[in-house]
């Protein structure tokens, strides 16, 4: 209870809450009891307040339910560069060879094989024809 001055100088009772609580309070009507022109505000003020109680309660879960879901996504977005990473790593090394190969062949070599580039299809059969022709 406080006491407040009136318009017309008399000191009254008044019932008074914490201004944290107000929000609460009006919340708290009962839309049958406030007048018709009232009523619509009231329940738009109600409603809003619904939904700021279940936004503040269920953001935590909704945030980290979508935050795991992206990480579940990202991470097999990731596995999957990896792969083809290594698929790519093994492709260069291949062709990395086959061009040393390539490159240590001599004219000895071409004439030893009647004058024709054989070249093989693999780093491995280029290997064994380059020892072959080489006798390495």
């Amino acid at each position: 209870m406080i006491h407040a001055t009136g318009k017309d100088g008399k000191t009254y009772d008044m019932y008074a809450i914490p201004y944290m609580y107000i929000f609460g309070w009006l919340f708290s009507i009962d839309t049958f009891k406030v007048s018709e022109n009232a009523r619509e505000a009231v329940l738009r003020y109600q409603t809003e307040c619904y939904k700021a109680l279940f936004e503040h309660f269920t953001e935590p879960q909704t945030f980290l339910k979508q935050k795991q879901e992206v990480m579940e996504k990202k991470v097999t977005e990731y596995q999957e560069c990896q792969r083809r990473f290594k698929d790519a790593q093994k492709l260069m090394n291949e062709a990395k060879s086959e061009l040393n190969q390539v490159m240590k062949l001599t004219i000895e070599d071409w004439r030893a094989n009647n004058r024709q580039l054989n070249l093989p299809f693999t780093a491995e059969e280029m290997t064994r024809e380059t020892e072959k022709v080489t006798g390495e």
